[in-house]
C-alpha cells in the first residue's frame, strides 16, 4: 500500500516537474521572441511590457467606472493624452498643464458621492455646534432628503446657495464641516484677492505661466464630482472689467451649461456640473443683480449671546483641525474643545 502512495507521489512529482520545466522553456521562447522585435534591446522591451500593463490597467478601471452607476465622466482622457503626445516643442505651457494630470492612470471619472446612513444625526449634531446656521443646515438636510428619492444613484447635490450675514459668525466654517460630512472634496476661493477670471477659468496657454482655473484643479485632484466651492467673500472682489472676475459664473452656475466648462488652459469641454457651489457675502447688495439672481439667498444672523460660546467654539476647532493644527502640536482632539471652554469661560468674568 505504501508502496503504490510512493508511487503515486513521484508520479504527480515528475509531472510538476516536467509542467514547470515547460513552462519555463516557453517563459525563455517568449523572451527571445520579445527581444528579437526590439533588437535584442532589453530596456525598450520592458517599457513595452510596462506600457501595455498600464494600458491594461487603465482599460479595466475604466471599464469599471463606466459599469458603475455612481460614476460620471468628468474630463475626456482620451483627448488629452491625444494633445499630449502630440505636441510641438513650441508648446511648452500646454505641456506643463497636462503634466498635472495623471493621463496614464486616470478614466476621466468621478464618484458621485450620496448620503452616509449617519447622515441626519450628523446634521443634527451640527445645527447644536452652529445654531445661528440653522437655516443653512435644514436646507442641506433637505437636498439631502430628496437625494434618497432620487432615481439611479442618489448622490447629494443642491443649487447654489448664497450665505449673507456679518464677517466672524460661521459662514465658511460651517460649509467645510457640511463637507466633511459629505466626504466631498471642498476648495475655498478668496474672492477678496480675486483680480481677474483666470483664478475660475484659468488662463489660455498662448501665455508662459499658463495654468489651470480652480475648477479644473478641483476635479482633477480630487476624487469627487460632487465636490463644493466656496466662492468667499463675493462681494469684495474687484479687478479689470475686462477680465470680470465673476464671468465664468455665470456658465458654471448653470447646469445645463456647466457640462461643457472650457478652461482656457485646456480649451476642451468638462462636465462641472455636479460641482456644488456656497457663496458668502458681507454685503449682498454688491453682488451684480446677474451674479446674485442665480443664488438661494440664506442670512447667517448674528451669533446671540446664548449661542456665542457653542459657536465660537466650534468655529476654531474647525479651522485648527483644517489647517492641522492639533497634529502639528500634538494635541489630542477632545482637549481642544475643552481648552476653549476654558479660555471662553475665562474672557467672559
Amino acid at each position: 500500500m505504501n508502496e503504490k502512495i510512493e508511487s503515486v507521489t513521484v508520479s504527480e512529482q515528475g509531472y510538476s516537474d516536467k509542467t514547470s520545466e515547460k513552462r519555463k522553456l516557453s517563459a525563455e521562447r517568449l523572451l527571445s521572441m520579445g527581444l528579437d522585435l526590439f533588437d535584442g534591446e532589453e530596456g525598450k522591451f520592458y517599457q513595452a511590457i510596462y506600457k501595455i500593463s498600464k494600458e491594461e490597467k487603465t482599460k479595466t478601471k475604466l471599464a469599471d467606472a463606466e459599469n458603475n452607476a455612481n460614476y460620471v465622466k468628468v474630463f475626456d482622457i482620451e483627448k488629452l493624452i491625444h494633445i499630449r503626445d502630440n505636441l510641438s516643442s513650441n508648446e511648452r505651457s500646454l505641456r506643463t498643464v497636462l503634466k498635472k494630470f495623471n493621463l496614464d492612470f486616470d478614466t476621466g471619472y468621478r464618484e458621485l458621492k450620496g448620503i452616509s446612513q449617519t447622515f441626519t444625526t450628523d446634521i443634527e449634531n451640527l445645527k447644536q455646534k452652529y445654531p445661528n446656521c440653522r437655516e443653512f443646515l435644514e436646507f442641506i438636510d433637505e437636498f439631502a432628503a430628496l437625494s434618497l428619492y432620487r432615481s439611479g444613484y442618489r448622490e447629494m447635490s443642491f443649487p447654489p446657495v448664497l450665505l449673507s450675514g456679518p464677517p466672524g459668525v460661521g459662514k465658511t466654517a460651517v460649509v467645510s464641516e457640511v463637507a466633511k460630512l459629505l466626504d466631498v472634496t471642498c476648495r475655498k476661493i478668496d474672492f477678496a484677492t480675486v483680480t481677474s477670471g483666470f483664478v475660475l477659468s484659468g488662463s489660455t496657454t498662448s501665455w508662459s505661466e499658463a495654468k489651470t482655473g480652480c475648477v479644473i484643479d478641483i476635479l482633477r485632484d480630487g476624487l469627487t464630482a460632487n465636490s463644493i466651492l466656496i466662492l468667499d467673500e463675493i462681494d469684495k472682489v474687484g479687478g479689470d472689467n475686462r477680465y470680470d472676475p465673476l464671468g465664468s459664473l455665470y456658465t458654471l452656475l448653470e447646469k445645463n451649461m456647466a457640462a461643457e466648462f472650457i478652461d482656457e488652459a485646456l480649451d476642451l469641454p468638462v462636465n462641472a456640473s455636479h460641482l456644488m457651489f456656497v457663496a458668502t457675502a458681507n454685503n449682498v447688495e454688491l453682488i451684480p443683480d446677474a451674479i446674485r439672481s442665480r443664488f438661494i439667498e440664506i442670512s447667517i444672523k448674528q451669533i446671540e449671546k446664548k449661542h456665542h460660546k457653542v459657536v465660537t467654539q466650534s468655529i476654531y476647532v474647525s479651522h485648527l483641525k483644517t489647517e492641522k493644527i492639533e497634529s502639528r502640536l500634538g494635541i489630542v482632539p477632545n482637549s481642544v474643545e475643552n481648552c476653549l471652554r476654558k479660555i471662553h469661560d475665562n474672557l467672559s468674568k
